[in-house]
């Protein structure tokens, strides 16, 4: 079971990488794809995050994954919003641990991804003045059962799987060890 949760976690975790490092412009043809591929993504994040949970409870008794899941940090030292263009717009980043974050998201009412916007200059893609706008879905906004009307947590979406992939030794630990199969 422990292994069924933990490769089903690492593949969404896969697909959540591809996806929040795809940067679509505004005059490609596969820029009507956006909404689309965001919607996938608020889907893989919160599959995601069930697995991931459930691979770590599986692998605690054997290597105390949930106190490490405990203490993870999503956000380094400094790390504390993360702008979305280049006129300076920014969000919050949560202070939060791993496990915090995949609590909210497995509770989540409400999600949203958000996304980077930046402008490069001769772009093929580009028509006079020669300007194309890009975007990149960079975070993902969560507000649970637990949260007032108002208040959404962010966080960085490549941050959540590096700090699941901290756990990932734990937990195939675990897996090796025949833990959780049944």
């Amino acid at each position: 079971m422990i292994a069924s949760h933990y490769s089903k976690a690492l593949d969404a975790a896969a697909l959540i990488l591809a996806l929040a490092r795809c940067r679509l412009t505004d005059r490609e043809p596969a820029h009507v794809l956006q909404a689309r591929q965001n919607e996938h993504l608020l889907q893989l994040v919160h599959d995601f995050c069930f697995h991931a949970r459930k691979a770590i409870e599986l692998a605690n008794a054997e290597t105390g994954a949930i106190a490490f899941a405990q203490v993870l940090q999503l956000h380094g030292f400094g790390e504390t919003e993360v702008r979305l263009d280049l006129e300076g717009k920014a969000l919050p980043l949560v202070d939060q641990s791993l496990w915090w974050v995949l609590g909210r998201v497995i509770h989540s009412q409400e999600a949203v991804v958000e996304s980077h916007t930046d402008v490069a200059l001769g772009s093929e893609w580009a028509s006079e003045p020669n300007l194309t706008e890009y975007e990149t879905p960079v975070a993902f906004g969560v507000r649970s059962d637990r949260d007032g009307q108002e208040s959404v947590h962010y966080f960085l979406t490549e941050r959540l799987v590096e700090a699941f992939l901290h756990v990932a030794p734990a937990i195939e630990q675990a897996v090796a060890a025949g833990k959780g199969a049944g």
